[in-house]
């Protein structure tokens, strides 16, 4: 997987990305999508929008909450059925939405986009922030991320192997770098893979093939709740594998990297989406450069960690220098 920055960025690639916000409500932001991409605008239901783009794909715009959602799939279902009477769903499916918008974050799903057309995606941050969308930072309630979905470089066992690594040896200089907001901290939806995991995996030894690093991934790590999600990649090359070692109906397979953990500060007009794309691309460098992943390996195994701090500073230095050395950070 050794590769330049560039080659991380060229237009064969794809990325799916994902927002989480509040502040303007789903039609009015499925119109602004559909006014900057060109697309027609669906109506799926209350809490689901999608925006058909002729050249680049389907925009999902949605009520991010998996009650609402099932809620919603159920009253479908059912609807129109002549032998059945009102369900639970159907009657709770129009009233759930008002109850839960509020506090609940909209998500904006675009599909696999090439790299020269994500600056699509920051025409609608911006137009999002005029028209007043909040972010992670607006609330101590608002733990609204945005996630990452780069297509895999290659799904053979020893890159991904490296990539996880180069991910772990990074972790505390991307908290760093993305200063990521305590609310997602505490909620734990983008928390770091155990210690002993990490100490697992680093181990110069570890060569598995693919059903075995996903079998000690699933075993270590059994949720979708990781700053690095790698739980659809794994469905995408083994879905019975992964069906057969984790019971979760909302992995999506897809040939990707989850990356969960940046913040979406969408109403900071500082705030770009490039900035956590190139920590991304980061770990990809670090993952393909074996030399300084295997130094950093060793390194990190016998260190000293701190014991009452996430973050080490010590240790985010001493990262920041080697990168600097080698060339490789964006």
């Amino acid at each position: 997987m050794s590769q330049d920055s560039t080659s991380s960025k060229d237009d064969t690639r794809h990325y799916g990305l994902e927002l989480e916000y509040l502040g303007v409500p789903l039609p009015d932001a499925a119109r602004l999508v559909a006014d900057i991409t060109g697309g027609t605008i669906h109506e799926d239901h209350s809490t689901s929008f999608t925006v058909k783009t002729e050249n680049l794909g389907d925009f999902t715009i949605e009520l991010d909450v998996e009650l609402a959602q099932k809620i919603s799939k159920r009253a479908q279902e059912h609807k129109g059925d002549p032998d059945q009477s009102l369900s639970f769903e159907e009657l709770a499916d129009p009233i759930v939405p008002g109850l839960l918008s509020p506090v609940a974050p909209n998500e904006i799903v675009t599909p696999p986009l090439k790299f020269s057309d994500l600056k699509i995606v920051e025409k609608i941050v911006e137009e999002l922030r005029y028209q007043g969308a909040r972010g992670t930072s607006h609330s101590l309630l608002y733990a609204f991320g945005y996630h990452i979905n780069p297509e895999a470089i290659s799904v053979e066992p020893r890159e991904i192997r490296d990539t996880i690594r180069a991910f772990i040896l990074l972790y505390d200089w991307l908290m760093t770098h993305l200063d990521m907001d305590l609310t997602r901290k505490i909620t734990g939806f983008s928390g770091p893979y155990s210690e002993e995991y990490a100490q697992f995996i680093l181990t110069g030894a570890y060569d598995p093939d693919i059903s075995k690093l996903i079998q000690d991934y699933i075993h270590f790590n059994p949720s979708r709740n990781y700053a690095l999600d790698l739980l659809p990649l794994f469905s995408h090359i083994n879905e019975d594998l992964v069906e057969s070692l984790i019971e979760d109906s909302l992995i999506k397979k897809r040939p990707t990297y989850h990356f969960r953990m940046p913040n979406c500060s969408i109403d900071d007009p500082d705030w770009h989406l490039q900035t956590a794309l190139d920590c991304w691309f980061t770990v990809e460098n670090l993952a393909g450069h074996k030399t300084l992943l295997k130094e950093l390996s060793v390194a990190y195994t016998i260190r000293h960690k701190e014991l009452f701090s996430r973050i080490d500073p010590h240790w985010v230095a001493f990262v920041e220098d080697r990168l600097n050395k080698a060339g490789i950070k964006e």
